[in-house]
């Protein structure tokens, strides 16, 4: 669903079971990709600030999916993730291949043209 203000994924809750992962780290994945703010609502759906179209929508959840999700040597998506010496691994469940995944950098904070003089100084 959208608005001119409002972005919403009704199905959210459903879909990242069906990816088998967080929805707390599907969430801070599109808030740090899209730079903008938003929530888990009481119904478990994702609330975004901005009118974002579906297609972008769409593109966000490939590429989570190629991150995150998809084992590259078999495509499968029978995958988990481990920590291991501060280091998170993506294990394949089929293939038994491991892979090393980003940790998600840090959202986007606008800073105010005094707090960046102050800065300088």
């Amino acid at each position: 669903m959208r608005t001119k203000t409002k972005s919403s994924w009704v199905n959210f809750k459903e879909q990242s079971e069906a990816l088998k992962r967080d929805p707390t780290h599907i969430l801070d994945y599109f808030l740090s990709e899209l730079g903008c703010t938003g929530n888990l609502g009481a119904n478990n759906e994702m609330i975004l600030t901005g009118g974002f179209q579906e297609k972008i929508f769409a593109r966000m959840i490939k590429r989570y999916m190629n991150e995150y999700v998809v084992c590259q040597n078999c495509k499968s998506m029978d995958t988990k993730f481990e920590r291991k010496d501060r280091l998170t691994w993506l294990r394949c469940d089929k293939c038994k291949s491991s892979r090393v995944v980003q940790q998600i950098a840090s959202r986007f904070v606008g800073v105010k043209r005094g707090e960046r003089r102050r800065a300088r100084n």
